[in-house]
């Protein structure tokens, strides 16, 4: 059986478990919301705690707070960033807007660890309450915004490296096959010549022009709000917190975080959290156009294109012995379509904010996280089990090359384009290769043709080149 104590708020008495650190408020939202089994994620948890132990020293330096309360308030902090009173913190996801929830949640469990670390007991705030001591000089509505953005800050990290390693991967197979020769292919037609090495160049291009604009926006959201309280006009708090806060936040965190000249705009608008949800969603649309070329160039192994072999994973098929699918490729486009759908909430989230708060912060914060951590491991994955291990099948892709129609486009400069389009008709209607045709016709020998077809100058500016065999 389960033992309660009695707590009072405005709303009358209610029965919290006796060893509960939570409290009233914290007890009357866990009845309320349980409208999914997704919980407040941690990496938010430790930055409302962070803010928490930053306002305890700031408030202290401002002598508003005694040093024994601030310091009960940092150490049973700590506590929590090292891994305590986890079971504490089980408020849903979808709960009542603005934060006020989960910041009451991280104020009541701060409380009573930190009364008991003085010598109280549970669920009597005597001699630190979460209102006046642990919440002193913030709202829930000036502290979801920082905490929203202090962990974008935080978890991007690991995701940019994560897009740095793939850049890497995708440069170490643009110089292995730098002169691997293959056809290209525009409205899945044949198409000029390319080197696969300018192909996994590009790739690697298009992955760190990505990395770039989630670093850009992540330079708005270096700048703070904290100290605006309730509407933004930092209400009951000392008119030097703002500025302190940022600087403690700064070194307690290592970020390089700014202060804000509006405290206003930080509680009314999220648009600069979803600039960087959309600069996530960009990065997807990125990833899944080089992972839809990955299988279709992948295609086969005898019926596709089959220039490339990716790494074995798994087998292919319950019914077809031996078959192999891109069942990494594909795990990762569909954790891609995840990301995007993260970033169209936090659109529609920031789109219902009204008047003086983003009432939505809560799946703001919620979607941010999962769209971070779901991006990161799905291009992890992608890299390591993936790019990393493709292989070329050279021999097939010089078959290619030789035998594509769009060689004839080089013979335009030479012979003109009429006549070219009739040599591409004539190899088509009489399936053969544009080598064949343009032997048999007597329009070059085969040396000539083979001084034609010269890849490095076929796959560049190189009108000079082909004009030297105009006769």
């Amino acid at each position: 059986m389960v033992e309660f104590r009695i707590e009072k708020d405005s709303l009358g008495a209610i029965n919290v478990p006796k060893d509960a650190f939570y409290g009233s408020f914290t007890a009357r939202a866990s009845a309320n919301f349980q409208l999914s089994e997704n919980k407040y994620p941690r990496a938010i948890l430790e930055q409302y705690v962070w803010l928490k132990i930053t306002a305890a020293q700031i408030n202290l330096q401002l002598g508003v707070l005694s040093q024994r309360k601030a310091k009960a308030i940092e150490q049973a902090g700590k506590e929590i960033l090292n891994g305590k009173f986890k079971d504490q913190f089980q408020i849903d996801v979808f709960q009542a807007g603005g934060g006020t929830v989960y910041n009451m949640n991280v104020n009541e469990v701060l409380a009573n660890r930190a009364n008991q670390i003085l010598g109280g007991k549970l669920g009597v705030y005597d001699l630190v309450h979460a209102n006046d001591d642990v919440n002193l000089g913030q709202s829930s509505n000036d502290l979801g915004p920082t905490a929203i953005r202090l962990m974008c800050l935080k978890e991007s990290q690991k995701l940019l490296k994560t897009l740095t390693n793939l850049e890497k991967s995708f440069l170490v197979q643009s110089k292995k096959h730098k002169n691997t020769i293959k056809s290209g292919r525009t409205h899945l037609q044949d198409a000029l010549p390319v080197f696969f090495g300018q192909i996994f160049e590009t790739y690697a291009l298009s992955i760190q022009k990505s990395r770039e604009r989630i670093q850009e926006s992540l330079i708005h959201l270096r700048e703070l709000g904290i100290g605006g309280t309730a509407v933004g006009t930092g209400s009951n708090t000392h008119s030097k917190f703002h500025s302190l806060m940022v600087k403690q936040l700064s070194k307690n965190l290592n970020l390089k975080l700014k202060t804000s000249k509006n405290l206003f705009y930080h509680q009314h608008s999220s648009v600069e959290q979803l600039a960087f949800m959309n600069s996530l969603s960009e990065c997807c649309i990125e990833a899944s156009k080089i992972c839809n070329d990955l299988r279709l160039l992948a295609s086969g192994p005898r019926t596709g294109f089959a220039e490339i072999i990716l790494p074995e994973v798994e087998p292919g098929s319950s019914i077809m012995p031996g078959k192999v699918n891109p069942s990494i490729i594909e795990a990762v486009q569909m954790s891609l379509m995840q990301v995007q759908g993260y970033a169209k909430t936090t659109e529609l989230a920031s789109m219902q904010t009204q008047l003086e708060l983003q009432t939505f912060m809560p799946v703001i914060a919620w979607n941010c996280l999962q769209g971070i951590e779901l991006l990161n491991n799905g291009l992890e994955l992608l890299n390591k089990k993936c790019i990393q291990g493709i292989q070329i099948d050279k021999e097939k892709c010089q078959t290619y090359f030789e035998n594509s129609l769009s060689l004839v486009t080089f013979l335009a400069p030479v012979i003109g384009y009429v006549k070219s389009a009739q040599l591409a008709k004539q190899a088509m209607k009489e399936n053969k290769s544009i080598k064949q045709i343009v032997i048999e016709d007597g329009i070059m020998t085969e040396k000539e043709w083979n001084n034609l077809m010269n890849p490095k100058q076929l796959t560049k500016a190189n009108l000079e080149f082909l004009n030297k065999f105009k006769k």
